[in-house]
């Protein structure tokens, strides 16, 4: 390792590092901090790992009335959604149309035209789904429960951001 004003250079591990004087504690603090960093950068064999962050977006209940829907709006960041759904009415399982839309598909929803849902289910009482987001922006959840004429159903959503 050569010595170039404040600068090491490491030839093997391509390693520069701009030293400033520091006290004795800093330089040890300094010493294991590159010590770990160069354990790392070893252990991962020189490829690079994104660290991915989890989040819990929507962890809720919600009461869906018989002959109705209810659209619960959601902002999302890009990144990759998984969740799930379960329904429930007194205590039992039951079922209910489930949909997932992004902005301009759930305008044309809304308009009665034709839509593309990024996840759909219909007449089911429990699902697991996962989906990418490409660019941030609100999403629509719809809970349709329009074709069940005695029963209001409870609806539990969860949904994880993954970043």
């Amino acid at each position: 390792m050569e010595q170039k004003s404040n600068i090491f250079i490491d030839k093997k591990k391509k390693i520069f590092i701009i030293v400033k004087k520091r006290s004795r504690n800093e330089k040890e603090s300094f010493i294991i901090f590159l010590f770990n960093a160069i354990n790392l950068l070893i252990s991962c064999n020189g490829y690079y790992l994104p660290i991915k962050r989890e989040m819990i977006v929507l962890d809720s209940n919600y009461h869906v009335e018989q002959m109705s829907s209810l659209t619960i709006p959601i902002y999302l960041n890009s990144g990759q959604i998984s969740g799930y759904f379960s329904v429930s009415s007194d205590g039992m399982a039951q079922k209910i149309d489930f949909y997932i839309f992004d902005q301009p598909n759930f305008d044309k929803w809304k308009s009665g035209l034709s839509a593309y849902s990024v996840v759909s289910f219909t007449y089911r009482s429990y699902s697991t789904f996962s989906f990418s987001i490409p660019t941030s922006g609100y999403y629509y959840i719809i809970l349709d429960n329009s074709f069940s004429i005695f029963k209001a159903k409870d609806v539990h959503i969860y949904l994880k951001a993954t970043y």
